[in-house]
């Protein structure tokens, strides 16, 4: 009765000791694959980019970067969705391009995507790295709480005038993407801020 009772508690023991290297392995492997989505992320977006920015949708045949986007992958589109593309976008814009970080640095290795979005609004090239150790350590919910804490404070210092300057940099941005008609009501929108000042 002891032997039996033995074996079963070493078969038991077996059981778990595999269960648990079974469970580190497929760990292991699914945060590899997580930090490979981060790191293609800004990849994705280095291309999504250049497609939009040099029009290059309307070279294959879309009349916009939006249909083009969401076209099916038989048709000549990405059949991808746009919030996946502004993500990937925002991301690169902001983390690769405006702050000069690296897709496959150790900055930037190991962070969530959708954390990076969280930090994106409130990271310059001063602050970057202390985010991006916040990032890594907080939880997605606890990060969200301390960028708004800080964003509170921040808002808090803005005032209207730099608001409006900040609309009339994005409206500048649009102007050179319009025909003659939309740059003839994006003049008078500016113009109007102006006014207002």
């Amino acid at each position: 009765m002891k032997l039996k009772k033995r074996a079963d508690e070493d078969a038991t023991t077996k059981i778990y000791s595999d269960e648990a290297r079974s469970a580190f392995r497929h760990r292991q492997i699914a945060l590899a694959l997580k930090r490979r989505i981060s790191q293609t992320s800004f990849i994705l977006g280095r291309y999504l980019c250049e497609i939009e920015d040099r029009r290059l949708h309307k070279v294959l045949g879309f009349e916009s970067y939006r249909t083009f986007l969401a076209a099916p992958v038989e048709s000549g589109g990405l059949d991808l969705a746009p919030h996946t593309a502004n993500l990937a976008q925002s991301l690169y814009r902001h983390y690769i391009l405006k702050l000069g970080l690296k897709a496959y640095s150790k900055d930037l290795q190991g962070i969530d995507r959708h954390k990076l979005r969280i930090i994106r609004p409130i990271t310059n090239r001063e602050n970057v790295k202390d985010w991006l150790n916040k990032a890594r350590a907080l939880s997605r919910e606890d990060l969200k709480i301390v960028v708004k804490q800080v964003k509170g404070r921040i808002d808090e210092k803005l005032d209207a005038e730099t608001e409006e300057e900040r609309e009339i940099e994005i409206l500048v941005k649009r102007y050179t993407r319009l025909s003659n008609k939309g740059k003839e009501r994006l003049l008078d929108r500016i113009s109007g801020l102006k006014e207002r000042k």
